[in-house]
This record gives C-alpha cells, structure tokens and sequence, in this order.
C-alpha cells in the first residue's frame, strides 16, 4: 500500500508542463506588433504559468485560440490548467483536441495518457504513452511512466524493458533504478538486481525502500547480517517505514531471538495495529514464552 500511495503522488505531478518559462522576466503585457500574433500570445500565457499566474494563463491561451482555433499547443496548455485542477475529464477533452489537431505533438498524447490514468482508462492510457515514446522514443517522462504502467499491472518484462530505455536516458535515478532492481530480483536475476539497488543507493542515501529491498534480497540468499544492517538503516531513514520492522522480525524469529523479534513486531504494530500477520506472529511469540521458549 505504501508504495501505490507513492506512485499515486508521483503520478500527480506527471504531467509534461510544457509551459516553459519564455523570458526570465514576468511579462505583463504584449508589445502591440505581437498582440494579434497567436504564437506570442501562447508564450505569453506559458509565462504566466510558469510563474503561478494561472487565470491570466488561461486568458492568453484563450486569447491564441481566438486568433488561431487550430492552435494545438494551446489546447495543450489548457489542458494542464484544468488537470492542475484535477478536472480531468476536462483535461483529457483539452489534450485529446490537441492530439486531434497535431497528430505528431508527443507532449499532448503523453499528457492525454495521464489524464487517463487519473479518470482509470487504462487501455486508452496506454496507448497514449506508446504514442509519445513513438513520436520521441527519448521522452524521458513517457518512458519513465509507462514503465511503472506496466510494473503496476504485473507486466514485468515491458516494465523492465522501459525502465532500462530510461535508464539510459537518466542513468542516476533512484526511483527506477530500484524498481528495475527489484524486477531483477523477481526474476531472480540476483546479481543485476543487488547492482541496481547499490546504485539506487549510493544516488540516494537517504532512500529508505532501497535499503529494505536490499535488506530483503540479502535475507532471501540468507546473508542475515547484512539483511539485518540494512533494514536496520531502512528504519534509520524511515522511521514509518512498516515492511522493515516485519522483516527485521522475522529474521530475528527465524534466528530464535525472541526477545528482539517481540520488540520490532511491536514496533511494526505501533505504525499498523491492523496487520493480521504481525498480530499472528505475536500470538505465536507468547505461546513459546509460556512454554519456556
């Protein structure tokens, strides 16, 4: 749950702003040469954008509409007004008229295809995100996106391949270095996966799922001192982080260090007092101290 939660928040901020800032400076208004030019008038309201002017973004946008109604980028911006709103339905109108106009705009299908997660159109979604990467196979957002589409949904080796394509593209990043990572280790390739999440960590020290999920591969091998370091500066890191103290349990209770694994499930059921598992491992713990285990 607590890693959905993170893509949920991540997912909030996907989309491709496109509202780039024109000028270092707030513009205020248009020299008069430019007022009936509808590209100047779309940069103009990009900068108000950018700067968090967003009524008179969407005045300018507008504004370009008027002087030209087939003026795609607008609608893209448009768009990112209402899905800044989480109007999404809006949005997805306001991209989709966008993609209508300008087949090739990658930026108003990637944008569209995150409308559609938010409004729970996976098929569409999907397709969206294949059309931006086929229109600009280095969109770093669509690739990076369509990779956690497809980890989410259980399709592990198209999630691997997209997160490998990003990877590329964005070689230090944490988030898709772990969750590549973890793949590996899924697909019990233990040796790609443990470089991956090093690297995860050494580009994010104070990643705390990467030092759990490690933690967890150590356990797996049965390297219980170095799971036990790990998820211990998991814990460190994250002091909510719930999985690394039921880890931490476990291997304590496997090692029949009973007094320590009583310690962390209770840590872990102070964060989740709804955990059935850790409720049943305590359970079990008492019965062994009655009988003087």
């Amino acid at each position: 749950m607590r890693i959905l939660l993170i893509l949920t928040m991540i997912m909030l901020t996907l989309f491709s702003t496109g509202c780039k800032k024109r000028n270092e400076r707030k513009k205020i208004t248009l020299l008069p040469k430019y007022s009936h030019d509808a590209e100047a008038n779309y940069n103009l309201a990009s900068t108000f954008a950018f700067n968090g002017k967003f009524d008179l973004a969407r005045e300018y946008f507008n504004k370009a509409l008027s002087l030209d109604k087939n003026f795609y980028k607008a609608y893209n911006g448009l768009g990112l007004l209402s899905a800044r709103e989480k109007k999404y339905e809006e949005a997805a109108a306001y991209f989709l008229k966008s993609t209508k106009l300008n087949d090739d705009y990658a930026e108003a299908h990637y944008n569209l295809g995150i409308a559609y997660i938010k409004l729970k159109q996976d098929e569409k979604a999907q397709k969206e995100l294949e059309k931006a990467v086929h229109l600009d196979p280095n969109y770093s957002k669509a690739l990076f996106s369509l990779a956690e589409f497809y980890r989410i949904h259980g399709i592990k080796d198209k999630a691997l391949d997209y997160y490998e394509r990003y990877l590329k593209i964005n070689p230090d990043d944490a988030r898709a270095l772990l969750s590549a990572g973890w793949i590996y280790y899924e697909k019990r390739s233990l040796g790609i996966a443990i470089e991956h999440i090093k690297k995860a960590i050494e580009k994010a020290p104070d990643f705390a799922m990467a030092y759990y999920r490690l933690g967890s591969i150590y356990q797996y091998q049965g390297i219980n001192s170095k799971a036990e370091s790990l998820y211990l500066k998991a814990i460190e890191k994250d002091k909510l982080l719930v999985d690394a103290y039921v880890n931490l349990a476990d291997l304590y209770f496997s090692d029949q260090k009973y007094d320590r694994a009583k310690y962390y499930y209770k840590a872990a059921e102070a964060i989740d007092n709804n955990n059935s598992y850790v409720k049943k491992k305590l359970e079990k713990l008492e019965e062994l101290t009655k009988n003087g285990k």
